[in-house]
């Protein structure tokens, strides 16, 4: 690998090409040989993801951006404008290139706060904010299938203890709006710390089979499976 990178993201086109990014700024491709760096300067990124060999995206702490072109070695990178300008993005998913989503997290640094965000775009090419629930104050993850739907993973204050955050998980599926899924909240010990507290990664097996796995807000390592 090139020296000194953080790898934090990674994605595979189905041609043996993969694309990876880093908190350093940069996006790595391996061309079956080699891993080089493809672009670089971007910001710290977080998440790669791609429809196919000629559109990729990245997403980090400055926000969206595309890569096109006309061959996968040929990819340039450009930054999308979002509505939420100063939303980091921290994971990017969809069912193809007409059809891709993007989450993250809005900073208000002059009030202190920070908001979760999610994004959509149409086949126009134009992106949109996505409804989810006004007290998230970050969204993670996005994911999802044909079958199962599109998913969105996010955090909130627990209202009885606001200075703990617990996890919110929303679902949507063809026409309908975004709804809540509730996930289960273990038995014993202290009842706020038995509550699902934050997720490290999230997936669709298939249509019928959903899988999370992160810690609850005690810190004890947990999956959960839908």
């Amino acid at each position: 690998l090139p020296a000194e990178q953080t790898l934090v993201g990674v994605w595979g086109d189905g041609t043996g090409v993969a694309w990876a990014v880093s908190s350093e700024g940069n996006v790595l491709r391996w061309d079956g040989a080699t891993w080089t760096i493809h672009a670089s300067d971007l910001g710290p990124l977080f998440t790669v993801w791609g429809s196919g060999p000629t559109d990729v995206w990245v997403g980090g702490e400055r926000g969206l951006y595309h890569g096109t072109g006309a061959s996968s070695a040929a990819l340039v990178f450009a930054e999308i404008s979002l509505p939420a300008s100063s939303t980091q993005i921290t994971s990017i998913w969809g069912l193809s290139a007409d059809d891709p989503w993007a989450v993250g997290t809005e900073y208000d640094l002059d009030m202190w706060q920070s908001y979760g965000r999610a994004f959509h775009r149409s086949g126009d090419g134009a992106w949109s904010t996505v409804a989810l629930s006004p007290d998230l104050v970050a969204c993670s993850h996005v994911w999802g299938s044909a079958g199962s739907g599109v998913w969105i993973a996010g955090s909130r204050p627990i209202p009885e203890a606001p200075y703990y955050t617990e996890v919110a998980v929303f679902r949507k599926r063809g026409g309908d709006d975004f709804s809540e899924v509730v996930l289960p909240v273990e038995s014993g010990g202290y009842p706020l710390f038995m509550k699902p507290g934050w997720l490290n990664g999230a997936v669709a097996v298939s249509d019928t089979s959903v899988w999370l796995h992160g810690m609850t807000v005690g810190s004890a390592p947990r999956f959960w499976q839908g």
